[in-house]
């Protein structure tokens, strides 16, 4: 057994013992160990959130044993990214001299990378995007590089190795966010057709994401405290077993699709940044599209219709599966309600219920 192999299997074994009901001193004994395996292998936003509910628990146990593993647990696999913080400047200047750039820009950032404006020795204004290699991060040059430009930013050089992508340079400043929304609509419906294409191996898949919410919805439903209705609960569950085997064709995911994620360039007039690639239902990426924009939707002043409305045009300019585009659009949005519930986002829960009662109606 290989060590990525060996740590899938403790990294199961957790979860299984996890799933049983367990005294909070024990349940945070293992959250600490499944924490510290996530990091191990580059999930770092899971290994934050089991080492804060073990540090939770620890706490709320009393049990000197527990808060040691967990104050273990969030130095070992939260160390990665100060690690790289520390680093970056070297690297930075490493890639400048290896891919003969010069900078000529303030660098931007956002939560997983560091994006630097820079210049080839041939004159060609580009971008140098260093990023925090995670599970959602690491398969991000495998889909640029499929999509070879098309509906997407240009990717012109990439070092897996050091987490670094060379792009071309678009319009930071002019985004789908501020466009009329029937145009931004119009336009990321035709961005998506260009995006949907055959998958490259080895993404990870929607239908293993439905089926781990198959099993994990209600769990997380009940450990934070029930929140939200049964019903709707219950209803995810149920469409995430349908959606786990739907046999229909795969195609090649940008996985956080959205308003801001879509830039003006001069090679294309539109192009998608920040994949976070998937295998799967096309139907999957309408999601963010629903939850971005808000106060369009609020500004109708009935937000349950108008979130249908603004699926149902999407699915149609897409030429997508209205129903699967309803269908997805909920779970996730299910998903999003618990996810921002245990991290105290009042909004993004807020937002996240709006759409699952108006798309389980």
């Amino acid at each position: 057994m290989t060590f990525p192999q060996a740590i899938e299997v403790i990294s199961r074994l957790c979860r299984t013992a996890l799933a049983a009901q367990q005294p909070a001193a024990l349940r945070a004994q293992l959250l600490s160990q499944l924490a510290t395996i996530l990091g191990e292998v580059g999930s770092t936003e899971a290994a934050r959130r089991h080492v804060d509910e073990a540090m939770e628990l620890a706490q709320a146990s009393g049990d000197a044993q527990a808060l040691l593993d967990a104050a273990r647990a969030r130095e070992m696999s939260l160390a990665g990214p100060d690690d790289a913080a520390e680093r970056l400047p070297t690297l930075i200047a490493d890639l400048l001299t290896d891919w003969c750039l010069e900078p000529v820009g303030d660098p931007m950032h956002g939560y997983g990378a560091l994006v630097l404006p820079v210049r080839r020795r041939a004159g060609e204004d580009c971008v140098l995007k260093v990023s925090w290699l995670d599970e959602e991060t690491r398969h991000e040059p495998t889909a640029l590089h499929a999509w070879a430009g098309h509906g997407a930013v240009l990717l012109l050089a990439v070092d897996h190795r050091r987490g670094a992508m060379l792009l071309e340079r678009l319009d930071a400043s002019i985004t789908l966010q501020h466009q009329p929304i029937m145009h931004a609509l119009d336009v990321a419906a035709s961005v998506l057709r260009q995006l949907h294409i055959p998958a490259p191996a080895g993404l990870p898949t929607t239908t293993a994401t439905a089926e781990r919410w198959h099993h994990t919805l209600a769990l997380e439903w009940r450990r934070l405290g029930k929140p939200g209705t049964s019903r709707l609960i219950d209803a995810a569950t149920v469409t995430c077993g349908h959606l786990a085997h739907d046999t229909a064709p795969q195609v090649l995911l940008h996985g956080d699709f959205h308003f801001a994620n879509v830039l003006a360039g001069t090679r294309q007039p539109w192009n998608a940044i920040d994949p976070k690639p998937l295998t799967g239902a096309p139907e999957y990426d309408l999601l963010p599209l629903l939850r971005n924009r808000w106060d369009d939707i609020t500004a109708s002043g009935q937000p349950a219709h108008a979130v249908r409305r603004r699926i149902d045009t999407l699915a149609e300019a897409t030429g997508l599966d209205r129903a699967k585009a309803h269908a997805w659009a909920f779970i996730r949005s299910v998903d999003d309600a618990l996810r921002g519930h245990a991290q105290h986002d009042t909004q993004f829960e807020t937002i996240a219920w709006e759409i699952a009662h108006a798309l389980a109606t």
